[in-house]
């Protein structure tokens, strides 16, 4: 193989992937290749740079305005006809470091206004499907955490594919590491679970019905908080940091009162 055929194949792939780097930083394909043609042609013409870019004049005449207001051409003064000059790679690197710290100033301002942690999401769920992707929602997010609630107990009127779907979605919680902690009604239902995922419901405490009998499970993780009917096929997620927040401070509080109780029984269920 001539090895003069391989080389314009290498010079294409080395700049692609130099305009690919370029847009890292904001720039779109076309300023890219109007940037690195007047790199490489130093100063230069409208015309020179929009035949090495391969680029028409007019759209060239306008990415080098682009260019300049980026702070990435300059226009050298007091020519006859305009010339344009690329800044070095070692100044677009300056530049580009120089405009990160500038905002990292401005990110802590940028945090305290951000709607995502003000605005509260809900989303709505019913039926069978429903149910399995409000049991599924961003579990893969939630690796390694514990999920605090008020579980419920099953009195024989769940559906059981229902059941089959709490099943499923106790194995995937186990699979991404996922602890549960809360209260739950002291009844066979409930104990099932305690009985086939141990290690996963070591934190849940089993109470006596007198103190809690619910038929809906209340589930807050670090993002958001599930309510789940069960018997209906509905559930509700709330998705707000500050909400998860509130309630966890809730379950908190709920479990001191029952430890203080009865702390032999509770824990022993």
């Amino acid at each position: 193989m001539n090895i003069d055929s391989i080389r314009p194949i290498t010079y294409t792939v080395h700049m692609n992937e130099i305009i690919a780097s370029l847009g890292h930083i904001g720039l779109s394909d076309k300023e890219a290749k109007v940037y690195l043609a007047s790199l490489k042609l130093g100063e230069a013409s409208v015309s020179d740079i929009a035949d090495e870019a391969t680029i028409k004049r007019p759209t060239t005449y306008i990415i080098l305005d682009e260019l300049r207001k980026k702070g990435l051409i300059i226009k050298i003064p007091h020519a006859k006809k305009a010339l344009f000059q690329a800044k070095t790679p070692d100044e677009l690197y300056e530049q580009t470091v120089s405009n990160i710290n500038r905002f990292e100033k401005v990110l802590p301002k940028l945090r305290s206004i951000n709607p995502s942690k003000k605005n509260i999401k809900t989303l709505y769920f019913e039926g069978l499907d429903g149910m399995k992707e409000a049991l599924l929602y961003k579990i893969e997010g939630l690796k390694g955490t514990t999920n605090d609630g008020f579980w419920a107990k099953d009195d024989g009127t769940i559906p059981k594919p229902m059941l089959d779907l709490f099943h499923k979605w106790n194995a995937s919680r186990e699979k991404n590491n996922i602890t549960i902690s809360g209260i739950t009604p002291e009844h066979d239902s409930t104990l099932e679970f305690f009985e086939k995922y141990k290690e996963s419901h070591q934190k849940i405490m089993r109470v006596p019905q007198t103190d809690y009998n619910s038929d809906i499970s209340i589930e807050v993780t670090d993002k958001f908080v599930r309510i789940i009917d069960p018997h209906d096929l509905k559930a509700i997620i709330i998705e707000n940091e500050r909400v998860s927040e509130s309630l966890k401070q809730i379950f908190a509080l709920a479990k001191r009162n029952f430890v203080k109780k009865e702390p032999v029984e509770m824990l022993l269920g």
